[in-house]
């Protein structure tokens, strides 16, 4: 009768401390490689988004003062972070409708972008130092705490749907920006695709 002498493998089946550590470095690598990439991602598309948003409230703007039958501003805060679109001076915000006697009240918006963005005025362009009449602001959330802000020159927009010839930037800390430009003879706006500024 034959025995069968089987060899019985006594080392362990798990990984070294120098495997480990080489997957480590690894992946170290390409984490290095992708994370600015996917950092650039997001800071370019957290631009658009906000850029977006002050695009929405200059154009809600124009289409305030064609609905309301007044003119309307747009503000922006020169290398600040603030924007705001609000009736003109002399119409408050509240007002009696000649009709009916019924009390209206004029729609009024206002937003902060976060702290890695700014407005610019463009080079060239006067950016202004104006201040904005705190019944103006009267339906502006107070947590913006915009009473000491010092605005740009007003970008007007009438009743007819013309408004002011205007230009402003709204630039990241990565020196990424998006240009706004505001037609006279339509009072339409438009937002430019992201440029880089040369350093």
């Amino acid at each position: 009768m034959k025995t069968v002498s089987r060899h019985i493998d006594s080392r362990r089946s798990g990984f070294t401390l120098f495997e480990l550590i080489l997957v480590l470095g690894v992946m170290l690598l390409i984490a290095g490689i992708v994370w600015p990439r996917m950092l650039a991602f997001y800071q370019t598309a957290e631009l658009k988004d906000h850029g977006r948003r002050v695009y929405d409230t200059v154009s809600a703007a124009r289409l305030a003062a064609i609905d309301n039958g007044i003119p309307y501003q747009f503000f922006y805060e020169p290398n600040g972070r603030h924007y705001v679109m609000v009736p003109t001076e002399d119409t408050p915000p509240t007002g009696e409708s000649e009709d009916a006697g019924v009390t209206l009240t004029l729609p009024a918006r206002a937003g902060q972008v976060p702290e890695e963005f700014t407005f610019k005025t463009p080079e060239g362009e006067e950016s202004g130092s104006v201040s904005i009449s705190p019944k103006l602001l009267a339906d502006v959330p107070e947590e913006l705490n915009l009473t000491n802000v010092r605005w740009s020159l007003p970008i007007v927009f009438y009743p007819d749907g013309s408004g002011s010839d205007a230009t402003f930037e709204l630039e990241d800390d990565q020196a990424q920006y998006l240009s706004f430009a505001v037609r006279a003879l339509t009072g339409t706006a438009s937002l430019s695709s992201i440029e880089r500024r040369q350093r």
